[in-house]
């Protein structure tokens, strides 16, 4: 996508000296992210550079940018180590995390 077009898309969520990172989440996490259950975002990889905002972006079947967060504490490890930190507040099952994981060596955690 154009980053003319990129910006323009993400302008009411940011302002100009801010950085910007646009995540794809499933809407069965972004439900548990607003109703506050799900207090970790996890990725497999950071970030290239420290952000500002992280927009969230509904996948399929909803399409559509729903809010944004400003990213807190960051966890990286493995993932048995980040889900014992964080499970209580992940808002996920321990079988979808595993799942996401897929035998990866690192896991990051991003506070909420």
């Amino acid at each position: 996508m154009d980053t003319s077009l990129l910006r323009l898309l993400l302008e009411p969520y940011i302002s100009l000296n801010e950085t910007c990172a646009l995540i794809s989440i499933k809407p069965q996490y972004l439900k548990e992210i607003f109703a506050g259950r799900k207090l970790y975002e996890y990725r497999k990889r950071l970030f290239n550079q420290k952000v500002d905002k992280v927009v969230m972006y509904a996948t399929s079947p909803e399409a559509k940018i729903v809010g944004y967060f400003t990213p807190g504490q960051i966890f990286c490890g493995t993932p048995q180590s980040i889900w014992e930190k964080t499970h209580l507040q992940s808002g996920i099952s321990q079988q979808d995390y595993i799942s996401y994981c897929n035998n990866a060596n690192k896991i990051i955690a991003m506070s909420i």
